[in-house]
């Protein structure tokens, strides 16, 4: 039987090492999971979902609050609050059902304004809370469990591109998570899925996921060459593309533009770049953005490398595009549409005539998030 959402396979995380050196503010986990006895196949550009869980700790402080009538099992409702609901995003729906025991005292004046006067100005203050210090500044006593579960957004899976290649090790599947962490109304937050995945799911235990197969970001044939732009995580898809090349002993030029922030901390799979530089002839660009007073990032050196991206173009190549959507996405495609302007002698129309006619043929690819 096929895996899929409402059939996860259960594997286990095999191996979890961390990338980056302990002088680094970042943490960015290799993650190996096992696929023995799964069937799951993959292919270089898909992604693997994750089915997360939330940690015991929010958990704990998310039960505080609910007021139960003593006949519910315990084991139960732990359960419910750990795999099915997101205890990390507050829904209008939970702050409109809370309303009638919301605390005078506390800050429930200011939440009913907002019930009934501004839904996006709700929908922003509802984004700085998890759902266990919503209810505890908004609240005077706990309120029914059955009143709160039913106004908690699903738990969902969360997606990874698959940072391997099956014909290394058709058993197993390797993911690139960087911890997602940060602070909000004093508190210390973080990614439900990157810290199940990066801290709270012991080695060994079973993790819920299954494949999700691309039909916009798959390596292209053997021969054609390939210009790959990851920087951080997203260069997790283009690991998975070099050990297949390598595997089927591909001709195709190979070209890698990563960034992070620093070279001696974060050069992520740093060893692994360089061995395809001696054995595949593999093309490696770095920006580290803070490795110099002025910041560098991947489209910086696209620019610098323009003339020969061009040529690269001109005969053929393939670019793929993985990682932030909010910024980086847009800078990489500018930096291309000022090389395709400079290089090609174009106007800037033309310019982006020829990046939409690049994706038409599916020789500009990306897998953003």
């Amino acid at each position: 039987m096929a895996h899929n959402r409402s059939n996860p396979f259960f594997s286990r995380i095999l191996d979890r090492r961390r990338l980056n050196a302990s002088s680094s503010d970042k943490v960015t986990m290799h993650l190996t999971l096992d696929l023995a006895g799964s069937g799951i196949t993959y292919r270089p550009g898909d992604s693997v979902a994750v089915v997360p869980v939330n940690s015991p700790e929010l958990v704990e402080r998310t039960l505080s609050w609910l007021a139960f009538s003593g006949s519910e099992d315990g084991d139960s409702l732990r359960f419910r609050l750990a795999r099915e609901r997101d205890l990390a995003r507050c829904s209008r729906a939970l702050a409109k059902a809370i309303a009638p025991f919301l605390s005078r005292e506390k800050k429930g004046a200011l939440l009913l304004e907002l019930i009934e006067s501004d839904d996006k100005a709700l929908k922003e203050y509802l984004g700085d809370y998890f759902v266990w210090d919503f209810l505890e500044e908004h609240l005077a006593t706990p309120v029914p469990f059955e009143l709160i579960i039913a106004n908690l957004f699903p738990l969902l899976p969360r997606f990874y591109s698959i940072a391997s290649s099956q014909c290394r090790n058709t058993d197993r599947v390797d993911l690139l998570v960087a911890l997602t962490e940060y602070t909000s109304n004093g508190h210390r937050r973080f990614g439900i899925c990157s810290h199940y995945l990066c801290c709270h799911a012991p080695l060994e235990s079973p993790v819920a996921l299954y494949p999700h197969p691309t039909r916009d970001f798959l390596l292209v044939g053997d021969d054609t060459p390939i210009i790959m732009i990851g920087p951080g995580t997203g260069v997790a898809p283009f690991r998975s593309f070099m050990q297949e090349r390598e595997c089927r002993g591909v001709s195709g030029k190979s070209w890698l533009f990563f960034g992070e922030r620093r070279k001696e901390s974060d050069y992520l799979y740093r060893g692994e770049w360089q061995e395809w530089e001696r054995s595949l002839g593999l093309k490696v660009t770095t920006a580290f953005s803070r490795d110099q007073e002025q910041k560098i990032y991947v489209q910086h050196r696209l620019l610098e490398e323009g003339a020969e991206l061009y040529r690269w173009i001109e005969d053929g190549a393939a670019v793929y595009v993985c990682g932030d959507a909010q910024q980086m996405d847009a800078a990489v495609e500018s930096a291309f549409i000022e090389i395709f302007r400079r290089e090609g002698k174009m106007n800037e129309e033309s310019a982006r005539q020829k990046l939409r006619e690049m994706r038409r043929e599916k020789r500009y690819l990306r897998d953003v998030y």
